[in-house]
């Protein structure tokens, strides 16, 4: 799944226990566990490698996007649609299948 934030494709690939890709600049991946009774979604530890990038807003939109993924508490499925939602309800990612 893909998204696309100030140029660069932010990128999210599940396996069956696991979540990698793209965010912008530098790579990362977080173990998840899930429950599709109740929707809910907890990423473990996020490791990612810590390249510099020259361009400041790529470097941004990377920590909005880490942090985001960082607060991940449910999910939500419609179509291709993922959506990302934190502990109080928000929405924290939307991802769409390309």
């Amino acid at each position: 799944m893909r998204i696309n934030n100030s140029g660069r494709k932010l990128t999210a690939s599940f396996a069956a226990d696991s979540i990698s890709g793209s965010s912008g600049c530098n790579s990362y991946s977080a173990d998840y566990t899930y429950s599709a009774v109740d929707q809910t979604l907890e990423l473990g530890r996020l490791l990612r490698t810590m390249m510099a990038c020259t361009d400041g807003n790529i470097m941004q939109q990377e920590g909005h996007f880490i942090t985001a993924l960082q607060t991940v508490k449910s999910y939500h499925i419609k179509g291709n649609t993922l959506t990302l939602k934190a502990a109080d309800d928000s929405t924290a990612v939307i991802l769409v299948r390309q």
